[in-house]
Parts: C-alpha cells; structure tokens; sequence
C-alpha cells in the first residue's frame, strides 16, 4: 500500500469533516456510529452535513436503500472503542470497494498506526488517514 499526503488547514474538527466532504465531490452518506462525542457535537456534524446536502446516521446499520459507493465511514480513535470499530468493520469485510473511511486521530501512536497499517485494506480502498497537527490536518490517503 502507498500513501498519499495532503495538508489542509481548520480549527473545527466538524468543519474539516463537512469540508472534507465537500471537497471530494462525491454522493456521501456519513455513518458516524460508535463516537464517544456530544449529542450536543453529533446534532451539529448532522445539521451541517445535511446543510451541505449530505444524509448521515449515528448508527452502523447500512443503509439497504443506498448505494454502498456512496458510504463514508467516521472513526474517531480519540474515543475509547475505535479499535473495536476497526476490528468490526475487518470482521464485516468494509475496508473494500465501495466503502470510504476517513479516520480521525489528533496524534498517531504506533498502536493505531499498526492496527490501520495491518488491517486487510485492499488496494481499491479508499482510507484516509487525517491526524490534526495544531490547526493543521494532515491526511494520509491510501492508493
């Protein structure tokens, strides 16, 4: 697997998602589930998504009326149960075509590194990696 890197500049983890989003100039249904943020932060990363024209859901239930191309999966690995996250979704096959990822971490430790790094992502993935650096977001997109 290579990476790609990417820097982009935001102080508000939700407005680096919507934007984050916005910029990929895809269909996206965000599925949020398993986050230990806020009902306060969680109704607020909605209404902006859904401001933006973007449908998400705080649950890990797919959509049967969606295509799964149009799926973007959120893992915050601040929150105490992401490995859980990971090890669900390697167990539910989900780091394949067509599903997205973009993983929040405000520092990489090698515990998660590793975990991301030795999970089967496959070639056709599409795996971001986006570590806040002070008010910058550096993303490591897989390819």
């Amino acid at each position: 697997m290579t990476f790609a890197r990417i820097h982009a500049g935001d102080t508000n983890v939700i407005t680096f998602i919507v934007n984050y989003i916005v910029n990929e100039q895809k269909p996206t249904f965000l599925i949020f589930s398993n986050s230990c943020w806020t009902a306060q932060q969680k109704v607020k990363l909605t209404i902006d998504l859904s401001n933006a024209g973007f449908r998400s859901s705080g649950t890990a239930v797919l959509p049967t009326d969606h295509i799964y191309h149009h799926l973007l999966f959120l893992v915050d690995f601040e929150c105490p149960n992401a490995t859980e996250v990971i090890y669900d979704a390697i167990s539910r096959k989900l780091f394949a075509s067509p599903f997205r990822w973009l993983m929040l971490t405000s520092s990489i430790n090698k515990e998660v590194l590793s975990l991301v790094l030795n999970s089967p992502i496959l070639a056709d993935s599409d795996v971001v990696l986006s570590e806040k650096l002070g008010e910058v977001y550096k993303l490591t997109e897989s390819k």
